[in-house]
Protein backbone atom coordinates (compact mmCIF):
# COMPACT_ATOMS: atom_id res chain seq x y z
CA UNK A 1 0.00 0.00 0.00
CA UNK A 2 1.39 3.59 -0.72
CA UNK A 3 1.18 6.19 1.33
CA UNK A 4 -1.14 8.18 -0.59
CA UNK A 5 -4.44 6.62 -0.84
CA UNK A 6 -8.37 7.38 -2.29
CA UNK A 7 -10.69 6.55 1.00
CA UNK A 8 -14.14 5.46 -0.79
CA UNK A 9 -16.85 5.32 2.14
CA UNK A 10 -20.64 4.13 1.52
CA UNK A 11 -22.95 3.90 4.20
CA UNK A 12 -26.45 2.71 3.98
CA UNK A 13 -29.61 1.81 6.36
CA UNK A 14 -30.65 -2.49 5.72
CA UNK A 15 -34.38 -1.88 4.62
CA UNK A 16 -34.26 1.76 3.86
CA UNK A 17 -35.43 3.84 0.17
CA UNK A 18 -32.93 6.57 1.31
CA UNK A 19 -29.80 6.93 -0.38
CA UNK A 20 -26.53 5.77 0.72
CA UNK A 21 -24.31 8.30 2.24
CA UNK A 22 -20.99 8.21 -0.16
CA UNK A 23 -17.41 9.85 1.03
CA UNK A 24 -14.68 9.97 -1.00
CA UNK A 25 -11.48 11.65 -0.10
CA UNK A 26 -7.95 11.32 -0.46
CA UNK A 27 -5.68 10.14 2.60
CA UNK A 28 -2.75 9.28 4.14
CA UNK A 29 -1.90 5.45 5.07
CA UNK A 30 0.28 4.00 7.47
CA UNK A 31 1.00 0.47 8.88
CA UNK A 32 2.21 0.52 12.39
CA UNK A 33 2.72 -2.63 15.12
CA UNK A 34 -0.84 -4.95 13.53
CA UNK A 35 -2.97 -2.44 12.61
CA UNK A 36 -3.53 0.24 9.56
CA UNK A 37 -4.27 3.26 10.16
CA UNK A 38 -6.19 6.19 7.64
CA UNK A 39 -6.23 9.55 7.82
CA UNK A 40 -8.59 12.08 5.69
CA UNK A 41 -10.64 15.05 5.68
CA UNK A 42 -14.06 16.02 4.71
CA UNK A 43 -16.23 18.92 4.48
CA UNK A 44 -18.50 19.36 7.11
CA UNK A 45 -22.32 18.97 5.32
CA UNK A 46 -23.83 21.63 8.27
CA UNK A 47 -20.79 24.03 7.30
CA UNK A 48 -18.98 23.17 4.08
CA UNK A 49 -15.88 25.61 5.29
CA UNK A 50 -15.22 23.73 8.34
CA UNK A 51 -13.52 20.70 8.19
CA UNK A 52 -14.21 16.92 9.78
CA UNK A 53 -10.53 15.26 10.45
CA UNK A 54 -11.32 11.82 10.52
CA UNK A 55 -9.47 8.41 10.97
CA UNK A 56 -9.81 5.07 10.81
CA UNK A 57 -8.22 2.16 12.55
CA UNK A 58 -8.38 -1.40 11.10
CA UNK A 59 -7.09 -4.30 12.65
CA UNK A 60 -8.67 -7.69 12.42
CA UNK A 61 -11.05 -7.84 15.38
CA UNK A 62 -12.41 -3.80 15.47
CA UNK A 63 -12.70 -0.70 13.21
CA UNK A 64 -12.21 2.47 14.89
CA UNK A 65 -13.56 5.50 13.20
CA UNK A 66 -12.57 8.83 14.81
CA UNK A 67 -13.74 12.56 13.38
CA UNK A 68 -12.65 15.75 15.26
CA UNK A 69 -14.65 18.74 14.35
CA UNK A 70 -17.55 20.48 14.30
CA UNK A 71 -19.20 17.21 15.75
CA UNK A 72 -16.72 15.10 17.03
CA UNK A 73 -17.45 11.47 17.25
CA UNK A 74 -15.67 7.70 18.00
CA UNK A 75 -17.28 4.71 16.22
CA UNK A 76 -16.44 1.28 17.61
CA UNK A 77 -16.75 -1.62 15.23
CA UNK A 78 -15.85 -4.77 17.66
CA UNK A 79 -17.22 -8.68 17.23
CA UNK A 80 -16.80 -9.73 20.61
CA UNK A 81 -18.68 -6.49 22.77
CA UNK A 82 -21.42 -4.13 22.42
CA UNK A 83 -19.68 -0.34 22.03
CA UNK A 84 -21.12 2.62 23.29
CA UNK A 85 -20.57 6.30 21.55
CA UNK A 86 -21.73 9.28 21.97
CA UNK A 87 -23.00 10.95 18.84
CA UNK A 88 -22.78 14.78 18.45
CA UNK A 89 -25.80 15.90 15.98
CA UNK A 90 -26.83 19.94 15.54
CA UNK A 91 -29.79 19.10 17.66
CA UNK A 92 -28.01 17.53 20.83
CA UNK A 93 -25.81 14.23 21.51
CA UNK A 94 -27.46 10.71 21.34
CA UNK A 95 -25.39 7.86 23.37
CA UNK A 96 -25.84 5.05 20.84
CA UNK A 97 -25.28 1.57 21.01
CA UNK A 98 -23.16 -0.31 18.38
CA UNK A 99 -23.61 -4.08 17.98
CA UNK A 100 -21.57 -5.33 15.41
CA UNK A 101 -23.03 -8.67 14.18
CA UNK A 102 -19.86 -9.18 10.95
CA UNK A 103 -16.48 -7.24 10.22
CA UNK A 104 -15.48 -8.76 6.58
CA UNK A 105 -11.87 -7.26 5.91
CA UNK A 106 -10.05 -8.39 2.69
CA UNK A 107 -6.44 -6.73 2.04
CA UNK A 108 -4.49 -6.58 -1.00
CA UNK A 109 -1.17 -5.16 -1.79
CA UNK A 110 -2.47 -2.20 -3.14
CA UNK A 111 -6.70 -2.40 -1.38
CA UNK A 112 -7.93 -2.46 2.24
CA UNK A 113 -11.50 -3.40 1.91
CA UNK A 114 -13.61 -3.63 5.11
CA UNK A 115 -17.94 -4.54 5.10
CA UNK A 116 -19.24 -3.65 8.81
CA UNK A 117 -22.55 -4.81 9.39
CA UNK A 118 -24.16 -3.44 12.70
CA UNK A 119 -27.07 -2.67 14.36
CA UNK A 120 -27.64 0.87 16.64
CA UNK A 121 -29.75 1.24 19.33
CA UNK A 122 -30.52 4.08 21.86
CA UNK A 123 -31.32 2.95 25.22
CA UNK A 124 -31.49 -0.49 24.53
CA UNK A 125 -34.34 0.36 21.17
CA UNK A 126 -33.59 -0.99 18.39
CA UNK A 127 -32.81 2.42 15.92
CA UNK A 128 -31.96 0.79 12.64
CA UNK A 129 -29.84 -2.17 10.79
CA UNK A 130 -26.81 -0.59 9.26
CA UNK A 131 -24.09 -1.28 6.41
CA UNK A 132 -21.00 0.42 6.14
CA UNK A 133 -18.55 -0.53 3.16
CA UNK A 134 -14.79 1.26 3.38
CA UNK A 135 -12.40 0.85 0.08
CA UNK A 136 -8.72 1.94 0.66
CA UNK A 137 -6.43 2.11 -2.48
CA UNK A 138 -3.34 2.97 -3.27
CA UNK A 139 -2.83 6.05 -5.61
CA UNK A 140 -0.91 5.25 -8.68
Amino acid sequence: MTKNVIIRIEGSQKNSDEEPVVINEKGIYQQRENAHYVRYEEASSEDPSQSIKAMIKITPERIILSKQGIYPSQMVFDRMEMTQTCYQTPYGALQLEIRTKDIILKEEADLIHITLEYCLSENGSHLSDNRTIISISSVQ
